[in-house]
């Protein structure tokens, strides 16, 4: 039976199953894993599981650059139900030499949390560092973000975030993101997301007006 454009459900389902499309993605896991904490070890320097919400895992990690330096936040993938940033510290060594702050942030995951909760949650972090800047001895007009996954999905959520200042945001970068939640609804995903119908359309960039305008970097791999 057909359940999305021309998809049965083991096709459907399996437009969405990466782990079975790429060879030995544990390696990679564990790599990004690796490298995470030897960068952690180098920079006594960072600040880790800064809380920028009441949630148990709404926690950031922050890897100064110099005064005043444009900030970069990085929102880790996982179709909302897994993974962690203490998986992706490792792009901080990059963004350091090129003088840019980095933080990765947790969010609450499915299926203890909805789709709704995670986006707000993202919502948070993002308000949670701009309206740090100073503490953090970054630039505020220097603010830029990037997700991979469901990171880049929620990533391109913030830029429709009605409560997100014109301006706040400099450029935003989602990678390989999600964009219309209405297959996923349909898919074996949903068994951890519960989304319906409706959940599957307000948390769907495609349906949404940005509420900031800014370069936008979007990649597929």
């Amino acid at each position: 039976m057909i359940v999305y454009r021309d998809y049965d459900q083991a096709a459907l389902d399996a437009q969405y199953n990466s782990r079975a499309m790429v060879p030995a993605p544990p390696r990679h896991i564990e790599a990004r894993a690796r490298d995470s904490e030897g960068v952690r070890a180098a920079r006594p320097d960072a600040r880790l599981d800064i809380a920028y919400g009441p949630g148990e895992r709404e926690r950031l990690d922050f890897f100064p650059a110099q005064p005043g330096a444009p900030l970069h936040l990085f929102i880790h993938g996982g179709y909302w139900r897994a993974l962690d940033k203490a998986n992706f510290s490792y792009p901080a060594a990059a963004s350091a030499s090129a003088g840019i702050a980095y933080a990765a942030i947790n969010y609450p995951l499915a299926p203890r949390a909805s789709v709704d909760g995670i986006v707000a949650s993202v919502r948070r972090a993002v308000a949670w560092l701009i309206g740090h800047a100073g503490d953090l001895g970054v630039d505020p007009a220097g603010f830029s973000l990037s997700g991979h996954s469901a990171g880049g999905h929620l990533a391109a959520m913030v830029l429709a975030d009605p409560a997100l200042p014109r301006g706040a945001v400099r450029a935003v970068a989602p990678i390989s993101g999600l964009y219309d939640l209405e297959p996923i609804r349909l898919s074996y995903l949903n068994g951890e997301l519960g989304l319906d119908e409706a959940a599957a359309r307000r948390n769907s960039p495609i349906h949404a007006a940005p509420s900031v305008r800014c370069p936008v970097l979007l990649a597929v791999g």
